[in-house]
Parts: C-alpha cells; structure tokens; sequence
C-alpha cells in the first residue's frame, strides 16, 4: 500500500511539475494606467502587488513538486521500514 501511495505522488509531483510552463505563460501583464496623481500611485501600487503576489504563487507552485517528491520518498522509507519490522517480528508482509 505504501508504494502505490509513493507512486500516486510521485505522479502528482510529475502533473504539478508539467502545470509550472503554463503558469509562467499566464503571467499578468503590467497595465499602464493613465490617471493623475494619488490615483496613480494607488495604481503603481496595486500592480505591484499583483506582480509580487503571482510571484509568490509561481513559488508555491514549483515548490510543490519538490515537497510531493519528498513526500513520496518518505513514504517508500516507511513503508520499508515497516515491512522491516515485520520480517524481523516473523510477521507476514
């Protein structure tokens, strides 16, 4: 049951990892925004926040496929670590 769990999120690392070209494709694009005064640096502002803020996601997202990686990793030690255990206990595995 183990390696099947690492296998599903060695997959799901893979599909999250495939999404990462895309994501970078759909990027927002800065607006120039023609508007006097205060009303253009609330502007500026907002598009800075937005540009950080899809930043964060696009780290989010390549992280993810890391930590799923990870994920499965340790799932597949643990589960050879039980099925360890059981031999040494003369149990059935």
């Amino acid at each position: 049951m183990t390696d099947e769990l690492a296998d599903r999120l060695d997959g799901l690392a893979a599909d999250v990892a495939g999404l990462a070209p895309a994501l970078d494709r759909t990027a927002p694009a800065p607006v120039a925004v023609d508007v006097p005064g205060r009303l253009s640096r609330l502007a500026g502002r907002v598009d800075h926040w937005q540009r950080t803020a899809w930043s964060g996601h696009q780290d989010a997202a390549r992280r993810l496929d890391r930590e799923l990686t990870e994920l499965a990793h340790g799932v597949r030690a643990a589960g050879s670590a039980y099925r360890l255990t059981e031999q040494d206990r003369g149990g059935l595995v």
